[in-house]
């Protein structure tokens, strides 16, 4: 399905067919022809890239070997493709792929990098391998012990089982579970330090390639032509040093109910070669160049019991947890049904973000500098409801809410920063969740100073008499300078006792407040445009005159 939405975005006439990698020698006889290519199409992927390259060629009837030597260091070898199409009728016997001889004077450098690189991948792909063999063997000891736990607590149940073998037999269980979760943490910090050691190898290697601009591969395609004419080529393969993110532009300003939401993507390569003036895709997927079809696994998820969360349940292993419970189990009784937990750190549970490819509306050109480039990819119109959060005692100035809803015809919109922009001005920024088509979110819009809050204390009374007493009055004023009315909630706080000595009572509120047990005290109003409106409360602070009241701040 990814890959058919890729063919889709590339916007290339159809080719009839896909050719694999083949690694066949050629006979030298054969005559050799110099290929000229261009880059047409990328597609972007969160941590590589997809490169499509497209030639002509007119061909004579006979053996003949096209030879691309435009490919990046930062090529994966096992991802390149070749498809053919034109009037000329052709055979193609294969690719060829191999380091090409660098003439200039920094290649012999260039070369060594490029081989510790690859050295790095490999070691870095082992790791991750050693890391899912050693994944396996904890899910293989997990379902062991959990097996041997039905047949341990029904023994147990009617004594055909040592209680000392079988606990002596789970605490090793258990140990063996817990070197194989040491293990795997520090294969997982290894393979971190790997991939930081990766991206200062692909700095360097960039460094050396923008000294000297040969490329370090070369494609060698041997084939027949049966039919003479012209012969229109395309050459896909996969690239390192490629990464995307989204981002969005919010502005807004006197509209009461809408906004513009500028799709952005944040585009930086480093693979070895400029992109110019090419179709851009952009995909959230992760592709997987092995033939091999994956085996689908079980997704477990389970709800711990309210007693089980206590201390002796909190870092007790799994396996263990749910064994000893078993083990409690008396003669006669039925035993507990297996129990299956999610991994704690989430691993194998699939995201909810979906595969999405988005295509940019026009070419692009992006150098691979790896610095970030700002495509953009679409923009939106939206309409929702506004409104203020006042929190006078801390700004001058509400904050503004936007509840909107993304539509149900339109595209999702991706985690990333959305930068924010009030008739024209910078306000800051603000991060995007994910957001399915047809899902209702909330964005915070930052302070909006155009309108403002003034908060006074327009009196401080002390009553000396016993109980002793502390009155406090504030007045809050809310200026709305819009020429449109807006909604705002006021939340202001009055102090909570702590002491059953200090008590504290909200005396009187106009208009009338909501008061919390947590001390604060709310107001929804409605502010007409172009006015002035003003809360008042008080509320009083009583003790005995011989106690001392502390965090007591007016």
């Amino acid at each position: 399905m990814v890959l058919g939405r890729f063919w889709e975005g590339l916007c290339l006439p159809p080719m009839p067919e896909i050719f694999p990698v083949c690694t066949t020698g050629q006979s030298p006889q054969v005559a050799t022809t110099i290929l000229e290519t261009r880059l047409v199409a990328v597609t972007v992927y969160p941590q590589q890239a997809r490169v499509t390259r497209r030639g002509r060629v007119d061909l004579e009837t006979g053996d003949t070997i096209l030879i691309i030597d435009e490919l990046p260091a930062t090529l994966h070898a096992d991802s390149v493709q070749a498809r053919s199409g034109g009037t000329a009728q052709i055979l193609l016997q294969g690719l060829q792929i191999s380091p090409r001889p660098l003439p200039l004077a920094g290649s012999a450098a260039s070369l060594t990098l490029i081989d510790r690189l690859h050295k790095l991948e490999d070691s870095f792909r082992q790791t991750k391998d050693h890391i899912a063999a050693l994944t396996l063997q904890r899910d293989f000891l997990t379902t062991l012990a959990e097996r041997a736990a039905r047949t341990f607590a029904q023994g147990l149940a009617q004594g055909q089982a040592d209680l000392t073998t079988v606990t002596e037999l789970l605490a090793y269980l258990g140990q063996q579970h817990t070197n194989l979760g040491e293990e795997i943490a520090q294969k997982e910090r290894h393979k971190q330090n790997l991939d930081h050691q990766l991206k200062e190898m692909r700095q360097q290697v960039q460094a050396a390639q923008s000294q000297s601009p040969a490329s370090d591969y070369q494609v060698q395609i041997p084939l027949r032509t049966v039919t003479p004419g012209t012969l229109e080529l395309e050459i896909i393969y996969g690239v390192d040093g490629a990464t995307w993110d989204p981002a969005y532009d919010v502005r807004f300003g006197s509209e009461p109910d809408g906004l513009q939401l500028d799709h952005m993507a944040l585009v930086q390569q480093h693979t070895g070669e400029d992109w110019t003036q090419v179709s851009l895709t952009l995909s959230t997927a992760a592709p997987d160049k092995s033939p091999t079809l994956p085996q689908t696994q079980v997704w477990y998820i389970n709800g711990t019991a309210p007693n089980e969360q206590g201390r002796g349940g909190r870092n007790r292993s799994p396996i263990l947890q749910d064994t000893y419970r078993m083990l409690g189990a008396l003669p006669g009784s039925e035993v507990p049904p297996p129990e299956y937990y999610a991994e704690p750190n989430g691993q194998g549970i699939p995201t909810a973000i979906a595969v999405v490819s988005i295509q940019a509306p026009q070419p692009v050109t992006i150098p691979g500098d790896d610095h970030p480039h700002r495509i953009p990819i679409g923009q939106g119109n939206f309409s929702g409801k506004f409104t203020y959060v006042s929190l006078p005692y801390r700004c001058d100035a509400p904050y503004l809410q936007a509840h909107l809803t993304n539509p149900p015809e339109g595209v999702p919109l991706l985690p990333g920063v959305a930068h924010l922009f009030l008739d024209g001005g910078y306000l800051g920024q603000e991060r995007f969740d994910y957001v399915a088509p047809g899902q209702s979110f909330q964005l915070s819009l930052g302070l909006d100073e155009r309108i403002q809050v003034q908060r006074e204390l327009v009196q401080r009374q002390t009553d000396a008499v016993e109980p002793c007493a502390i009155i406090l009055s504030y007045r809050l004023s809310f200026h709305n300078p819009l020429p449109h009315p807006v909604k705002l909630t006021v939340l202001e706080r009055i102090p909570v006792s702590r002491s059953d000595q200090v008590q504290v009572r909200l005396v009187q509120a106009q208009p009338t407040a909501t008061l919390k047990e947590d001390g604060i005290c709310q107001w929804i109003l409605d502010l007409p445009a172009e006015t002035v409106q003003q809360v008042q409360y008080q509320y009083t602070v009583e003790y005995p005159c011989e106690v001392t009241v502390l965090g007591l701040d007016v």
